[in-house]
């Protein structure tokens, strides 16, 4: 049921892509990226999950197909962005449609739409085992990946932080030129492995370095993930 309700995700959102911005496919998001979360999400069986940079929500719609699997309530999800306009607004077939007929509520889903930056993560971190996914790009004005690292990450108990638009890549990888107000960047962990993305994965990787902690990574797409442990 998982893979027929995420292919129907996916779908959606590329056919919403390509007749709206002529793309043939939801950037960056795939089959493969939306089953690795719902299925890291179950391995985990969590207390609560946070979903940083909703976006047009294809992680939170996976993560809330996840709990509801495991037979949870949806109220354990919370979705922060800056703005939730694009999934609330402007895919709204895909909204009503497929959540309808998955029967999945989003209106349970604790949404909060403000500065990352801003938030104190002692009031949305709870007791037990938690998933933190992390998908907001650092940019010239502003670094939210410290914020991750300095604030939210020492008061995980237990959990797996996930990482969206950080690839495992070759020693050799050239990087990607173009963006507008976002910087490529490429670093080697301890492990040995090189890993590339937007600017945010350049602190992350080196955090992960400093604490040696091992980082891992999802075949065909640009997730890595690591696991907390603070006791």
């Amino acid at each position: 049921m998982s893979e027929v309700f995420l292919e129907e995700l996916v779908k959606n959102y590329s056919g919403y892509f390509k007749e709206t911005y002529d793309q043939d496919r939801y950037p960056n998001q795939s089959i493969e990226s939306c089953q690795a979360l719902f299925e890291m999400c179950v391995d985990m069986d969590p207390d609560f999950i946070i979903d940083i940079g909703t976006n047009f929500g294809a992680s939170t719609f996976s993560f809330a197909h996840a709990l509801k699997t495991m037979g949870k309530p949806l109220s354990l999800l919370t979705t922060i962005d800056l703005s939730h306009g694009h999934w609330r607004e402007r895919t709204p077939n895909i909204q009503h449609d497929l959540l309808k007929k998955e029967n999945l509520d989003m209106r349970q889903i604790k949404t909060v739409e403000s500065d990352f930056s801003l938030l104190d993560p002692s009031d949305f971190l709870k007791e037990g085992k938690g998933v933190v996914f992390y998908d907001i790009h650092d940019n010239d004005q502003q670094t939210f990946s410290d914020k991750l690292l300095q604030n939210w990450v020492p008061r995980l108990k237990e959990a797996l932080v996930i990482v969206h638009d950080c690839s495992l890549v070759p020693e050799s990888y050239v990087l990607r030129t173009g963006y507008t107000n976002y910087t490529m960047t490429k670093l080697q962990h301890f492990s040995g492995k090189f890993f590339a993305g937007f600017g945010e994965c350049a602190p992350i990787i080196q955090w992960l370095n400093d604490k040696k902690i091992d980082v891992s990574s999802v075949p065909l797409t640009s997730l890595i993930y690591f696991k907390v442990n603070n006791d």
